[in-house]
């Protein structure tokens, strides 16, 4: 019995040693876990506090702080943060302008001559005029480094209306793709290239030749493209549409009432004359195209003419001979007779 206590008595106290092991170690392992977690939330801290620093001196900020200074700027809607932002990209940007304006003339050659204050040249320049409106398109190319500013000068030109849309395309993925294409195929093209030269076979060297002119095209079609790229890069695309309201236009012929009397005159001969010689060419071609009606229709109509007469004249001629042989025998007859009655009354 003595025994069997002792054991009883061992057993509880080793539980009771365990137990006090495991929730001493519990607490230290709560403890390191709250101590890594006040310096996670420190580490934290510091970090959101160093990006809070960093943006209160971001680019983004002094974008931002710029723009508002600078409404015009903003206004056509690239800064140069963005377009600097940008620069290792490919960018393609393209904008179309259309400006309503009181002088036309004037306004053009403002245009022109910020185009080349630019630097750009211009592509292609079309030009309507009539009694009710007055315009034109241009159509030009300046550098990219000037595209804000060339925006943003042809804004602050005198107008009526101005309509603005800015497009950018990013063409940086087609154009490291081509690049990576265009290394491929030059490494190809220069193994096909010690293929030919260590051919023996005619077979072969015109497989060889084959393949080297397919992929040399392909080089040349990747070369042509990354320089289209770069050229639309390097100039962006402008076009401006110019017109002048309705009724501008139309005070360019306001000044006729104020025409001398002797100009009025002339303007009206010109227009008798202008007339005049519409008409005679009108009858010259009328002319021309009847031309064989009146020369074949009176021949034919004399012919036709001469023949009816000299039927006519043979059918008199006939009835004629008639007449007179009608005319003989009836005298005949009357001599006859004649005859007939003098033997009688000579008989008698």
């Amino acid at each position: 019995m003595q025994k069997r206590g002792f054991i009883c008595i061992f057993v509880l106290s080793l539980a009771l040693m365990l137990g006090a092991c495991s929730s001493s170690s519990g607490n230290s392992a709560s403890s390191k876990e709250a101590i890594g977690g006040a310096a996670s939330d420190m580490e934290s801290t510091s970090h959101s506090s160093s990006i809070s620093g960093a943006d209160t001196n971001s680019p983004a900020k002094e974008d931002t702080a710029t723009a508002a200074k600078d409404p015009k700027q903003a206004a056509s809607g690239f800064t140069d943060s963005e377009n600097k932002a940008g620069a290792d990209k490919k960018l393609i940007y393209k904008a179309e302008l259309s400006m309503r304006v009181k002088d036309y003339t004037k306004v053009q050659t403002e245009i022109r001559n910020q185009v080349g204050q630019a630097g750009g040249y211009i592509v292609q320049f079309s030009e309507n005029q009539n009694d009710q409106q007055l315009g034109g398109s241009f159509i030009v190319k300046i550098p990219a480094a000037g595209f804000t500013s060339f925006i943003d000068g042809v804004g602050k030109i005198k107008h009526e209306s101005l309509d603005q849309n800015i497009e950018g395309q990013d063409v940086t993925e087609e154009y490291i793709d081509l690049e990576s294409r265009l290394k491929a195929k030059l490494i190809m093209e220069e193994r096909y290239t010690s293929f030919m030269k260590k051919a023996t076979k005619t077979d072969e060297l015109v497989k060889f030749a084959n393949e080297l002119g397919r992929i040399q095209e392909e080089i040349e079609q990747a070369k042509g493209r990354m320089r289209y790229i770069d050229n639309n890069v390097a100039y962006s695309t402008v076009t401006i549409h110019l017109f002048q309201r309705e009724g501008t236009a139309g005070n360019v012929d306001s000044g006729k009432e104020d025409t001398p009397l002797m100009e009025q005159a002339g303007n009206a001969l010109s227009g008798t004359l202008h007339v005049l010689s519409l008409f005679l060419q009108g009858l010259v071609v009328v002319l021309a195209g009847a031309f064989p009606i009146l020369v074949v229709g009176p021949v034919l109509g004399w012919v036709i003419w001469r023949v009816r007469k000299g039927r006519a004249k043979r059918r008199a001629v006939t009835r004629d001979a008639l007449r007179k042989d009608i005319s003989g025998k009836a005298m005949v007859d009357a001599d006859s007779n004649s005859v007939e009655d003098n033997n009688k009354d000579s008989d008698s």
